[in-house]
């Protein structure tokens, strides 16, 4: 569902062209009309809040890693992009590869999915870097 949330996202926010793709290491490759950069997005849900102590603000945990038994982070070499995907609130959050510096989990509070137009604003961000 994330990745289909995702390519929605993409098209309807974005205003890029979105391709589903399985089994080559990445979810969707994007072709940007106005660029012409074509970049391969790994999506990553989260569906529930997880409080790591008692107290503590609730947060999302992103896996950020591939690999069923020895867990590696994902390499920069396969994937340009990453989708955090907000499952309850239907948000999505493109970071580059390169932000997540080889990190295995993101953590991220429900505030980080608030912004009214966090799909455009940080695909456009990802977008500026590859420029």
């Amino acid at each position: 569902m994330g990745e289909l949330l995702c390519a929605y996202k993409l098209a309807a926010c974005c205003g890029v062209d979105v391709v589903l793709v399985d089994g080559l290491g990445y979810d969707l490759v994007v072709i940007c009309p106005d660029t012409g950069l074509v970049l391969r997005v790994e999506c990553k849900s989260a569906h529930k809040l997880v409080r790591d102590t008692p107290g503590s603000t609730p947060t999302y945990h992103f896996s950020t890693s591939t690999g069923s038994k020895v867990r590696k982070p994902i390499n920069p070499q396969t994937v340009d992009v990453v989708a955090l995907i907000d499952m309850p609130g239907e948000r999505v959050w493109f970071r580059t590869v390169h932000s997540l510096r080889n990190r295995k989990t993101v953590k991220a509070t429900p505030a980080k999915f608030d912004k009214p137009d966090l799909e455009a604003s940080s695909w456009n961000e990802v977008v500026r870097c590859f420029q």
